[in-house]
C-alpha cells in the first residue's frame, strides 16, 4: 500500500503460484523492492491504462516480462516492450483476464481472477473500498465516474467464484467477498459523491 496523501491508497500485489510470482500493479515501496519479491517475479501485470505506475521498473529489476490489456497498449507513456491480453486469457500465475466494460470504464481494464484461497479477485479501479469508492460508508463501491451504477456495469462479476476482493483502491475484503458484491448490486446504490466531493 502506497499512501496517495489526502486522496487515497495505491495497492499492489505480489502473487506467487507454483513458485512463479507475478507483480499486479506494481509501486515502488519498501514491501515490494524486497530481494526476494524481485527474484521471484516472473511476470507484471497491468490491469488499466491508468495502472501503468512502475511496471517497466519492476520488469527491468526482475527481467520479467510486462503484460498489459490490448486496449490500453496505445495509450502508455512509459513501457514499452510488453505483451498484451484480452479477456478469457490465462496469463502467468494461472489468471484468468476478465474485461471490464462499463458506461465509461477505465480503458482496457481487466479483472484477474486466481484460483488460490477460494478464489481471489483483483481489480484496478471499478471497485474499491477507500473513501471515494464509498461515499456512503458501504464497505464496496464502484468507481464514481467510470461505474456509479455497479449494478449496471459489474453484475457480470457474479458469474465468476471468488471468496477474496483485492482492489486497487483500498484494503482487501479477504473472506466472503462474493456476498459483498452481491449485497453491493442488489441494493442498487449509486456510488457517485456527493456534489463537490471530488
Amino acid at each position: 500500500t502506497i499512501a496517495w496523501p489526502e486522496i487515497f491508497p495505491l495497492e499492489s500485489y505480489h502473487l506467487v503460484h507454483d513458485g512463479l510470482g507475478v507483480l499486479i500493479d506494481p509501486v515502488e515501496s519498501s514491501q515490494l523492492i524486497l530481494p526476494q519479491c524481485i527474484e521471484k517475479a516472473g511476470a507484471v501485470i497491468i490491469m488499466s491504462s491508468s495502472h501503468e505506475r512502475s511496471a517497466r521498473l519492476f520488469a527491468k529489476r526482475a527481467e520479467a516480462k510486462i503484460y498489459v490489456p490490448e486496449e490500453a497498449a496505445s495509450t502508455l507513456e512509459d513501457v514499452e516492450i510488453f505483451e498484451t491480453y484480452k479477456d478469457g486469457d490465462i496469463l502467468p500465475g494461472n489468471l484468468l483476464a476478465i474485461s471490464i466494460s462499463g458506461d465509461a470504464g477505465m480503458l482496457g481494464e481487466h479483472a484477474l481472477l486466481s484460483p488460490l484461497h477460494g478464489g481471489t479477485l483483483f481489480v484496478a479501479d471499478c471497485l474499491g473500498t477507500t473513501a471515494k469508492w464509498t461515499p456512503w460508508n458501504i464497505p464496496l463501491g464502484g468507481h464514481p465516474i467510470a461505474h456509479p451504477e455497479p449494478s449496471r456495469s459489474l453484475a457480470n462479476l457474479l458469474t465468476y467464484s471468488f471468496d477474496n476482493l483485492l482492489p486497487g483502491h483500498g484494503h482487501p475484503i479477504v473472506g466472503g467477498a462474493k456476498t459483498v458484491l452481491r449485497d453491493l448490486l442488489n441494493s442498487g446504490v449509486s456510488t457517485s459523491p456527493p456534489p463537490g466531493l471530488y
